[in-house]
């Protein structure tokens, strides 16, 4: 997926997400041994998660 996707995704899982609620994904690697790109990590920082490699937590759900 691209940055659109996963913005997309992120905004649709918001509107189902309980209040206090937390989003974890685990991805796996891509075929180059990556796990998104640079804007896609940035895409995730900038909606307030931790990212670390394969990791990515929204403790605080997705912000907007």
């Amino acid at each position: 997926w691209g940055t659109a996707e996963w913005d997309f995704f992120l905004r649709d899982l918001q509107h189902h997400l309980a209040p206090g609620g937390k989003i974890f994904f685990g991805l796996n690697p891509s075929y180059n041994g990556g796990y998104y790109t640079p804007e896609i990590r940035d895409l995730f920082i900038s909606r307030g998660a931790d990212v670390e490699r394969e990791r990515v937590f929204f403790e605080n759900g997705v912000l907007f």
